[in-house]
């Protein structure tokens, strides 16, 4: 995949992991059930407006895809699954970054752990409830997307909110209660 224009990488990653509704996001595109970003006015609960917008059209790696939950989760499974990645590669990505001074690459504030969480290859490594939790969060104006898997379970939870990032976001409390109701608990 080296060597190519981003977009067609991401066409080929995409295929690979039989997303049906993910896309490089341009700001041309008419997208038939988009929802509308927002955010709080005065950071008051219950009144919004229109979130500023954000061309994603330079947006590059960091956020120039746009998918839906299924497609997340789809994306995950083929992921963990070994569709995408080498098992080495894969190894890889979940270990712990070094920092150019030599510290670990960590997050205090990982929403999809307690407390820290390891920052890998375009991944946070943590637990959560006691279980190894693995993922990544991302947000422009307006729109907030969770990711994160329970390797143990073999479970994935996709969460996607058109409002603008929050410390009072419930990712905490909608994963407790997927994870109440899934097997193995």
């Amino acid at each position: 995949m080296g060597g190519q224009p981003l977009s067609r990488a991401f066409d080929e990653l995409i295929d690979q992991a039989r997303l049906k509704q993910t896309a490089a996001d341009r700001s041309i595109d008419v997208v038939p059930h988009r929802a509308d970003g927002y955010a709080l006015i005065d950071a008051l609960a219950g009144r919004f407006r229109k979130a500023d917008y954000v061309s994603m059209d330079n947006a590059g790696g960091a956020g120039v895809l746009r998918s839906t939950s299924a497609d997340l989760v789809q994306w995950h499974q083929a992921l963990f699954g070994g569709q995408i990645l080498k098992p080495a590669s894969f190894r890889q990505m979940l270990a712990t970054g070094t920092l150019n001074d030599g510290r670990p690459a960590i997050r205090d504030d990982a929403p999809i752990a307690q407390g820290t969480a390891a920052y890998g290859f375009g991944l946070e490594i943590g637990t959560f409830d006691g279980l190894m939790a693995v993922g990544h969060a991302g947000s422009i104006p307006g729109y907030t997307a969770y990711l994160v898997t329970f390797p143990a379970r073999r479970l994935s939870i996709a969460m996607m909110f058109n409002i603008d990032p929050d410390r009072q976001m419930p990712f905490a409390e909608i994963q407790r209660a997927i994870l109440a109701i899934e097997p193995g608990v």
